[in-house]
């Protein structure tokens, strides 16, 4: 009986110490300090601020005025100054550092096409310290019978803008000149007949293909594939048939004769 006792009493212990454990186990805080000293301007040191680990902190507004051209943020590292992301997680104590940077500028880049994917390179911001060097977006995203020719500013579409020069100051909103792209037309086994048809088609028109001047003509075929006959180009007949009209990335067609 005793024995059985004993082991109750056990039991019951090591409950009672496993509630007990819980009901005493601490929270877990992290501390926020600020610094300043980094700072040009003459500040007030914020309050340290304590929050639970794993949580986030809303920063102090730094009412100071930076010197012209730059702002001030808060950073882990007074050298780099890199922004603090305040969308982070404290996880351990830290300090942060008041420090003056180049003030962000935007760069909006405007397309004319829905899907055309921008290079990652050209960067969404800047500021005045950096040159930046346009790159061109995607070719594989411009739709088949456009090409991209440059830059321009969105308020300027006659200008060709190839850099954001160091210096530049202000958001920037850029337009992609993507235009029609022309294409040249070869034909072959003309006999030197007189032919009326230009020798190059701009993507987006609508081109009636004239016969040529001589006895015999009956019409044109795609050189690449004599069974398709062509007798105008349009966008839709040039985007369904592109494998079968290019050759050497030009529109190659022959000219067929009756007695062929």
């Amino acid at each position: 009986m005793r024995k059985v006792l004993t082991v109750i009493i056990l039991i019951l212990a090591t409950l009672v110490c496993c509630v007990s454990c819980k009901e005493t186990e601490e929270a877990v805080f992290r501390t926020v300090h600020f610094d300043v000293s980094y700072a040009v301007a003459s500040m007030d040191v914020p309050a340290d601020i304590v929050v639970a680990d794993g949580e986030k902190i809303t920063l102090p507004t730094i009412e100071a005025e930076a010197t012209p051209g730059n702002v001030y943020i808060w950073t882990a590292d007074p050298v780099k100054k890199d922004r603090y992301d305040d969308s982070s997680s404290v996880t351990a104590d830290m300090t942060l550092y008041a420090v003056e940077v180049p003030k962000s500028y935007k760069i909006i880049y405007l397309f004319e096409f829905d899907g055309v994917v921008n290079s990652p390179l050209n960067p969404t911001e800047y500021d005045s310290t950096e040159e930046i060097v346009l790159q061109a977006p995607y070719k594989t995203t411009i739709p088949f019978g456009y090409k991209f020719i440059g830059w321009c500013y969105a308020d300027d579409p006659t200008s060709n803008v190839t850099t954001i020069a160091a210096g530049t100051k202000g958001d920037v909103v850029l337009r992609a000149r993507i235009e029609r792209v022309e294409y040249e037309v070869q034909y072959r086994n003309t006999k030197n007949a007189a032919n009326p048809n230009g020798d190059s088609y701009l993507f987006g028109d609508e081109v009636t293909l004239l016969p040529l001047e001589a006895a015999g003509f009956v019409g044109f075929v795609s050189y690449a594939d004599p069974t398709l006959v062509v007798t105008t180009l349009t966008p839709d007949f040039i985007v369904e048939n592109e494998k079968r009209l290019f050759t050497g990335g030009v529109i190659a067609l022959k000219a067929k004769w009756s007695e062929q």
